[in-house]
């Protein structure tokens, strides 16, 4: 498999991961202090039905009163041959106003590191220094500290009870239904345990559907999620951490009976997408080269064109470009002098600004010398400097040197194909003439053609890849992809 061909940042899930802890209310494990009690316990992490690492969690008191909760995840992992070892922490703070406190990191990377501030009436956040409005709070919102006592007590089978929780990854406020499943019995450290298993439903997101085993204290021992087969099972202590984890590939690769040929450039194809039963039919990204030929209750048929500045005989993309397609942010640092500088030497002499977007995407091709999926989540600036990457990085490369020279610039998520599979990738799309087109500096294509299919748009003005990540959960190992026609290819 070649180098270049993308991941699909699916450690979004492991950072959820931190947040179904729930956050034990006691352990086998206290030690007293004056006037407080520090408690600490073990979950056991498991990807794909293997061990990949572990999460410790510890738990201040001051009598009796939850006062903070961290969890730190070890987390190794493998995606197309190479280990990857990815470090979390969550800190929540009770105070005024209640503070959470995140970072993540691959190992040898930049950390990725936010603060959550919640009330008295909004969720903000503040990053780099910068404090931004989020969300009004809702009535029903349940932080970390009450979660277990939200859990504690009788629950009839069948009982379902609803509340608001915080995603920190997606940092989003979301509705969830939690329903008793059924009151069991398990054994840990040679004792058995009597309590409840629950459903916890996410109204707006069925694909982080997850069952949890709680006692009746509401103590977490187990939680587990159909997503990447993810679980998180308590141990009775510290476990050693695992050199080798569970390879990602297939979980982020699509067979099709179709070889895409890098040398080779394809006008349209015509794809049939397959949902697994019960989920809804697939859609591409809306837009202007894309056509839906036919949907059924669990297939969608769709031809997608080589983008092309005078296709469609004039008509533009939709949305036209927005102001935060144009402005810096955390990970499009376009404002900075070494990308201003980069970029004018990248376009030269060349006036027309199809022509300017074209040679900054063979600059980046070029410039990122080392393809690397090692890297995690690293900036614009950062990425010119040290010039490794994957497709992350080679689109937020690309989308800030657009803006520095004021073309408008945003980043694609969905799948490219590339031999005889199609792969989740990222790349960019820039504005000219009124219509995003796209680019990608990973391979230098200047326009992309018809093997890209998107499936999610960003601007990233949030700072977060939530809104790229979440499109490629919701088709995890849910959709079969076939290629019913090629009308031409040009070699």
């Amino acid at each position: 498999m070649p180098h270049s061909l993308a991941n699909s940042r699916l450690q979004i899930s492991v950072v959820w991961l931190l947040g179904l802890g729930a956050f034990l209310a006691q352990s086998d494990n206290a030690h007293s202090g004056p006037d407080q009690t520090l408690e600490e316990y073990w979950f056991r992490v498991e990807l794909l039905g293997e061990p990949a690492g572990s999460v410790h969690e510890t738990v201040v008191r001051e009598a009796g009163q939850i006062r903070e909760i961290e969890s730190k995840l070890q987390l190794r992992v493998s995606r197309f041959g190479a280990g990857v070892e990815i470090l979390g922490s969550e800190r929540f703070r009770v105070g005024i106003p209640p503070t959470l406190d995140t970072w993540l990191r691959q190992e040898g990377g930049e950390s990725i590191a936010r603060t959550f501030l919640f009330g008295p009436d909004s969720l903000r956040r503040r990053t780099e220094g910068r404090l931004e409005p989020l969300a009004p709070l809702p009535p029903d919102l349940i932080l970390a500290p009450a979660i277990e006592s939200w859990f504690r007590g009788d629950w009839a089978v069948g009982e379902t009870r609803s509340r608001t929780e915080f995603m920190t990854d997606t940092e989003m406020l979301v509705p969830v239904d939690v329903t008793a499943e059924a009151s069991e019995v398990w054994s840990f450290a040679n004792d058995s345990v009597t309590g409840t298993r629950f459903r916890i439903e996410v109204e707006s997101l069925p694909e982080l559907t997850r069952t949890e085993w709680r006692d009746r204290d509401g103590r977490l021992y187990r939680a587990r999620t159909n997503l990447l087969g993810l679980e998180y099972v308590r141990t009775p202590g510290a476990i050693e951490s695992h050199v080798d984890g569970p390879a990602l590939d297939r979980t982020i690769l699509v067979p099709v009976a179709f070889d895409f040929r890098t040398e080779s450039r394809y006008d349209r194809i015509r794809y049939r997408a397959k949902s697994k039963p019960g989920r809804p039919p697939f859609r591409p990204h809306s837009r202007v080269e894309i056509e839906i030929i036919s949907t059924t209750r669990n297939e969608c048929v769709f031809d997608v064109f080589s983008p092309s500045l005078n296709a469609h005989q004039g008509k533009s993309f939709a949305p036209p470009p927005s102001a935060s397609t144009l402005a810096p942010g955390p990970w499009i640092e376009s404002e900075a002098p070494q990308i201003a500088d980069a970029a004018k030497k990248a376009v030269g002499d060349a006036q027309d600004r199809w022509e300017q977007a074209q040679r900054l995407a063979q600059f980046v091709h070029d410039h990122v010398r080392k393809k690397s999926y090692e890297v995690y989540f690293e900036s614009a600036l950062r990425t010119l400097d040290s010039r490794e990457g994957d497709c992350t990085e080679h689109a937020v490369l690309l989308a800030a040197l657009a803006r520095a020279i004021d073309i408008p610039a945003r980043v694609v998520s969905g799948w490219i194909g590339i031999e005889g599979q199609m792969g989740y990738h990222l790349w960019t799309e820039v504005n000219v003439g009124g219509n995003w087109i796209g680019v990608d500096g990973v391979f230098a294509r200047a326009p992309v053609d018809a093997r890209y299919l998107p499936l999610a748009v960003s601007d990233l003005s949030g700072g977060t890849f939530s809104e790229l990540t979440l499109a490629v959960l919701r088709s995890l190992g849910e959709v079969e992809i076939e290629v019913l026609d090629v009308e031409k290819t040009t070699d």
